[in-house]
């Protein structure tokens, strides 16, 4: 198996698919948490999709948010139409961030060129789940702690975290025959390219509580990824390969013509499931709903 580090190649989607991701910095200036008036939650403009889904777990619709029509499609499709687009989340739209009249700006660290410039609109706040303390899944699990305490929402935070902890046990009752056995996450990128999710990533936790192997052994990047060939999933010869996130039409009818893809084994023996709406740089509603389709998925095969 040839092991390819996440940098050693450069993917044409790459950028379309990771988007903004946040590098371990602090925003300066940021100001305290901005407390619900009359029981009612302040209204927030979302920077970071993760950061939105967790404030939606929370009962809390943002008031703006970037590429709304790309978070329909990759996060959740149910977000209410009164959402105000603004614009990328690489370079977003100022003027419409200031019509949405935000009481508070959630934002990941990757915004910190852009400080000063949103706090002139409204307090900032700066949350990471992907940095080098701590665990994606933990560090969702602190975000979202967070985000109740900035919103009103300590209750609802509490209430979903009970919900996450029934989920992840509702996951290891139904996968007691297959400890150990191995499992590829996979990010499709292209017809020979994948993203494969390792040790660090954010469905790691899941997979640990339900007694299941992660069968990519490294790391990988931050954002806990590597970028590799289909024969680096191709190891483990009897784990199953979960692709994570929507396959564009175009890559998948390049697939099914595909003589590589179509002779891969997992492929040939039917080990190939996948999760059509996931976002794999998401807080802790990805790694819930992640949860939940994996619990569907180990419930209807066997491995």
């Amino acid at each position: 198996m040839r092991r390819y580090t996440s940098g050693a190649k450069k993917i044409s989607r790459r950028a379309a698919l990771t988007g903004l991701i946040a590098a371990p910095y602090l925003l300066a200036g940021q100001r305290g948490a901005i407390a619900a008036n009359s029981g009612s939650a302040p209204r927030v403009a979302a920077l970071d999709w993760g950061l939105a889904e967790s404030l939606v777990a929370l009962g809390v619709t943002p008031v703006a948010l970037p590429e709304v029509y790309n978070y329909r499609r990759l996060v959740d499709a149910n977000l209410p139409q009164a959402v105000l687009d603004i614009g990328l989340r690489i370079e977003p739209n100022f003027e419409a961030i200031q019509r949405s009249a935000p009481d508070l700006i959630v934002v990941n660290p990757g915004y910190v060129a852009f400080a000063e410039k949103l706090g002139r609109v409204a307090p900032v706040k700066s949350y990471a789940v992907f940095d080098v303390h701590g665990t994606p899944f933990s560090n969702a699990g602190r975000v979202l702690t967070e985000l109740g305490l900035a919103t009103g929402r300590e209750a609802e935070a509490k209430a979903y975290l009970r919900q996450v902890e029934i989920t992840l046990k509702g996951l290891a009752a139904v996968s007691g025959n297959l400890q150990g056995r191995p499992i590829y996450l996979v990010t499709i990128i292209d017809e020979r390219h994948i993203m494969v999710h390792g040790s660090n990533s954010l469905f790691q936790h899941p997979l640990q509580a339900a007694g299941l192997r992660n069968a990519w052994n490294w790391p990988g990047n931050l954002w806990g990824y590597s970028n590799v060939g289909f024969d680096g999933v191709t190891g483990e010869a009897e784990a199953l390969v979960i692709n994570l996130g929507p396959i564009p039409p175009r890559v998948q009818q390049g697939l099914t013509d595909s003589q590589l893809w179509n002779s891969l084994p997992f492929v040939r023996t039917g080990r190939f499931r996948e999760i059509p709406a996931l976002w794999t740089f998401g807080g802790l509603p990805s790694a819930l709903r992640f949860t939940t389709e994996l619990t569907e998925i180990i419930r209807t095969i066997e491995l």
